[in-house]
């Protein structure tokens, strides 16, 4: 369940801020109703994309959500899985990156040290 706060916080700006709430609302359901990818599709996705960017509020939300339409905890797992994929992913490609175009200093960088413990 969202936090009570947060809910009442929300329904405040909606009430301050009509026109712009309810075109995010609007943007919401036209983007999560069945089409392509079904409506479990993208609220797997959604519960992803919360873990992703770490956002306590929203993976709440979305696992409430989605238990409600009745998937399985080991389906909400596996979409976090996902996301735990990327963001390892990213981190071992950035890792190999940079240390491929840094290879050749951190290698004579070693082989320097190398040389000064010998003599």
């Amino acid at each position: 369940m969202i936090m009570p706060d947060l809910r009442k916080a929300l329904e405040r700006f909606g009430k301050q801020n009509g026109e712009v709430f309810q075109a995010f609302q609007n943007l919401h359901s036209q983007v999560i109703a069945d089409g392509v990818l079904d409506t479990k599709t993208k609220k797997l996705m959604m519960v992803a994309v919360a873990v992703a960017i770490r956002c306590e509020p929203c993976l709440r939300l979305h696992v409430r959500d989605a238990l409600e339409m009745g998937m399985t905890r080991e389906e909400i797992i596996e979409a976090c899985n996902v996301a735990i994929l990327m963001g390892g992913g990213p981190m071992k490609v950035y890792t190999f990156e940079s240390y491929s175009n840094r290879g050749d200093r951190f290698r004579n960088y070693q082989q320097n040290q190398h040389k000064e413990k010998l003599r």
